[in-house]
């Protein structure tokens, strides 16, 4: 094929093809991922219709076309200049296909999250579908409404890590509303929980199985919060700072808690509670302090135990 017919054969693929690399490149934008995901997300208005929007003028898709026919003489000529928009149109068609992944990235995260303008994340990234490769938010998220934020994800990932690593942060010190947010996600660590605008902590962390971290956990001065499920079988919690008053009931009976977490979570409660329970796995306070008669365990317990001089009633739970 001499060059004339290369390059005119290629003029004609390019023509006939850049909207299929486009489109091809909107779809793998897209991402599998978004599917039920943003279905299950949308929750100011924008739901299924967001889908329905094809009316967009692909400006991008015309711009090499003209270029190409611009710079192709009526008579094609064997020389540098022939070959020169060989190679244009060889590295056009990945841009192409590039431009169109860009265009739909943006397009969603716009929608989804308002242009960077989004609080409320009411089943913002429920369920099964999100992957780590498609939850790459084009905005900083600061929370006001986290309910049900991100359960049933099933990203096991360590959530502090993604959001570095895609050069992204979340924000959680305005959250509003903690109710099943990690509800039986696949997370394996998360970062500063600020709960101090809820009066409730329910079921914000039952059934994280892959849970490993919690970096700090933020409660109120005052000891008012109740924990409702709120560790409920997470069955894979280590570590764990406590911020703040603990003054209600709670249970951590299924977490293998290291010793730093467990002396954290009893200098927490609140010394004047009466009536609560504190319900902790027996296997990890042995494997902490070696036994439950041991002097480190008395120590700690003592001020705050009901058997030792204190208000609360500390229960040693056998994990089921």
């Amino acid at each position: 094929m001499s060059i004339t017919e290369n390059i005119a054969t290629k003029l004609t693929a390019i023509a006939e093809n850049v909207p299929k690399v486009y489109q091809s490149g909107k779809n793998e934008g897209i991402g599998i991922g978004y599917g039920d995901g943003y279905r299950a997300g949308l929750d100011d208005g924008f739901g299924d219709g967001w889908m329905d929007n094809e009316t967009m003028v692909v400006n991008e898709l015309e711009e090499p076309v003209q270029k190409v026919k611009e710079y192709v003489p009526d008579s094609i000529e064997p020389n540098r200049d022939s070959v020169a928009m060989i190679r244009y149109i060889d590295e056009t068609i990945p841009l192409v296909y590039e431009n169109g992944q860009k265009s739909e990235y943006d397009r969603f995260w716009d929608s989804m999250l308002n242009n960077g303008a989004r609080t409320s994340f009411l089943y913002g990234f429920a369920g099964q579908c999100w992957t780590p490769e498609t939850f790459v938010p084009k905005y900083d998220l600061v929370v006001t409404n986290g309910n049900n934020m991100f359960m049933y994800t099933r990203m096991q990932i360590d959530l502090v890590e993604h959001f570095e690593n895609i050069g992204r942060t979340i924000d959680f010190s305005q959250n509003a509303g903690w109710n099943n947010t990690f509800y039986q996600s696949y997370f394996t660590r998360v970062g500063v929980i600020d709960t101090r605008k809820v009066n409730a902590v329910m079921a914000t962390f039952g059934y994280t199985i892959y849970l490993k971290t919690i970096d700090k956990l933020i409660l109120k001065s005052d000891g008012s919060q109740t924990f409702t499920s709120a560790f409920e079988a997470a069955r894979a919690l280590k570590n764990i700072v406590i911020e703040g008053v603990i003054g209600n009931s709670i249970s951590f009976q299924w977490s293998p808690l290291s010793k730093d977490s467990i002396t954290s979570i009893v200098d927490a409660l609140k010394s004047t509670a009466s009536g609560k329970t504190l319900t902790l796995n027996e296997a990890a306070v042995v494997n902490a302090f070696g036994s439950t008669d041991a002097q480190e365990w008395i120590d700690l317990i003592t001020g705050k135990s009901k058997d030792y001089n204190g208000t609360w009633t500390i229960s040693l739970m056998k994990e089921t």
